[in-house]
């Protein structure tokens, strides 16, 4: 299961890997406006983007990564426009909510693939970092609940958004949730 292994990309800091990296994600990009996320295969990432299956492996262990390592870098640009205080964030779930809907196509595959495990891992890997900013201490066993249950939530409300046209911008779609949350607080 995804949640109880290690991310497995391997990008080094030089600026060969750094674009062979952006090339394959590019590359990925194309394919999912082709097909869904589980039709599509190494081989045809490598041949979109021009990459060699080794140059991939050397990168990359599975697909599933390539989207770990996108969502790590949305996590770390949403979190640095926190700490930036450019996008001042309201509370945990509008940081993961406005991270979430940062790169639309992505989210989206990932919803129609029916891959939102990989959002859900990718979140826990940077939760703590995360609640540490907000200035939120919780419990290890707080916590784990705390993310879990903020993901499911907003996983099931960005499938509602995606099925009805995406419409709302990250702040309507915030709101909507907290007035939603607070009915179901109401009547739990």
């Amino acid at each position: 299961m995804l949640q109880k292994r290690e991310k497995m990309y391997h990008i080094k800091s030089d600026k060969r890997s750094g674009k062979s990296a952006e090339l394959i994600c590019e590359g990925l990009a194309a394919m999912l406006n082709e097909k869904s996320y589980c039709d599509i295969t190494i081989s045809d990432v490598c041949s979109r983007c021009g990459i060699a299956r080794t140059t991939f492996y050397r990168l990359f262990d599975t697909m599933d990564d390539v989207l770990l390592y996108q969502f790590d870098g949305l996590f770390e640009a949403g979190i640095a426009q926190y700490r930036s205080g450019s996008n001042p964030a309201r509370s945990y779930a509008y940081i993961l909510l406005n991270i979430a809907l940062s790169d639309r196509a992505l989210v989206t595959a990932l919803i129609a693939g029916g891959r939102t495990d990989l959002f859900d891992f990718s979140s826990r890997l940077k939760e703590n970092q995360m609640l540490q900013d907000i200035g939120l201490a919780l419990a290890d066993s707080e916590r784990q609940y705390c993310t879990a249950m903020l993901n499911a939530i907003l996983i099931s409300a960005i499938k509602v958004w995606i099925k009805n046209g995406d419409m709302e911008s990250v702040d309507e779609l915030y709101e909507s949730l907290k007035m939603n949350v607070s009915v179901i607080l109401k009547y739990l």
